[in-house]
């Protein structure tokens, strides 16, 4: 089955209700002003929304595998390209903000350094790479002997081997914070086994 179908079949992640306070964390990552900013995986699009909300002086750009999915997305997208994010057409350099909110457990293994080359290429000197995933070490899922694996998560993505295949592409690693339901109600700065999913922002210099 092709990332295409795999993704469209579950269309529970395009409606995932934590995805507004998610953007905003992802937005904000950007400290300073940005004259460009790519979504990557559009689904229902109300991540332009905020995005743009945020930074409102910004062009939003997104980019999805998935097109069925993203006809009815806000106008706030001056485009939306629908292809691999691994390998985009978009010019070098040309965002100077990247947010992939809950992307990577969908890449497959193999394609996951490709990805991280493809937003370095992508980012702008200066510029902020800041994605959310699942924590693979979250206490309450080890407890229950879950995994984050299944459907369409093709990979997972522990914390310190992320951070170093982000080096390893060239970032800088700013900041990693612990997020998901549970930053709710206990913030961001309890030990990472407490949170369900993870937020790092990454810079390019």
């Amino acid at each position: 089955m092709s990332l295409e179908d795999l993704n469209e079949r579950e269309f529970w992640h395009v409606q995932d209700l934590f995805s507004t306070r998610r953007y905003s964390k992802l937005a904000k990552s950007r400290k300073g002003s940005c004259s460009r900013i790519l979504d990557v995986g559009v689904g229902s699009g109300i991540g332009g929304i905020i995005l743009k909300t945020v930074h409102p002086a910004a062009l939003v750009y997104g980019v999805d595998i998935v097109e069925s999915r993203t006809i009815s997305v806000s106008d706030v997208y001056e485009d939306v390209h629908y292809e691999s994010a691994t390998n985009t057409s978009f010019k070098d350099s040309f965002f100077d903000l990247i947010v992939a909110g809950e992307i990577i457990e969908h890449i497959p293994v193999d394609q996951v350094d490709a990805f991280f080359h493809e937003m370095f290429r992508l980012l702008s000197i200066g510029g902020t790479f800041s994605l959310t995933t699942p924590n693979p070490n979250d206490i309450k899922l080890r407890i229950r002997r879950g995994t984050n694996l299944g459907g369409s998560h093709l990979s997972q993505h522990f914390i310190r081997e992320t951070c170093s295949r982000l080096r390893m592409s060239g970032f800088r690693i700013r900041r990693v914070l612990g997020t998901g339901k549970t930053s709710i109600y206990i913030g961001n700065y309890f030990p990472k086994i407490c949170y369900g999913s993870y937020l790092i922002t990454a810079e390019k210099y």
